[in-house]
């Protein structure tokens, strides 16, 4: 099963994609997306569309996990990530992709952290997990942090008869 994570942002998007064969998981790859290069909400949402797409026609994913949107004291900054995350889900849908969605401390502690434990720490630990030196920025190993933690819940693979579906896996 090959599984694309993705921890959504408006100023920088970690895509993160890993694979399963047999009882072992392997890297396959992962990118870092740079929407704060440009000016309006728009152009920036349109940039995360098009490199999405383009990571997932590259790397064919049979299905995208995403973190849900926090609820922390800025509002207006969780309806920005709201729209990043909207544009990710539109992008899985465009290729038929079943996402899962998982919370930012289920991600956590899919990897071996606590739920409420420092990006640092998320980070080498998916590095210890997938045998990689480094990742560019913590959005990265997020990402790959959000595609282990579906391995992690994954029931058999079910494809939708018809159409697009979200299916969001809230564990304690």
């Amino acid at each position: 099963m090959r599984i694309l994570g993705i921890d959504p942002g408006t100023q920088y998007l970690g895509a993160g994609i890993v694979e399963r064969e047999g009882s072992r998981v392997r890297h396959v790859a992962h990118a870092l997306l740079t929407p704060k290069d440009f000016d309006t909400l728009p152009d920036k949402l349109a940039y995360l569309f098009d490199g999405l797409t383009e990571i997932i026609e590259a790397h064919r994913p049979e299905v995208a996990s995403i973190e849900t949107v926090f609820h922390g004291k800025n509002a207006h900054s969780a309806i920005v990530l709201a729209h990043a995350r909207g544009v990710a889900l539109l992008a899985a849908a465009r290729a038929d992709l079943p996402v899962f969605e998982y919370a930012p401390a289920q991600v956590k502690r899919a990897v071996g952290a606590s739920g409420s434990a420092a990006k640092e720490v998320v980070t080498r630990l998916v590095c210890s997990i997938l045998a990689l030196e480094t990742v560019e920025r913590a959005d990265c190993a997020d990402a790959l942090a959000v595609a282990l933690c579906h391995l992690n819940h994954a029931a058999p693979l079910v494809r939708p008869s018809v159409g697009y579906r979200i299916v969001r896996r809230d564990i304690g």
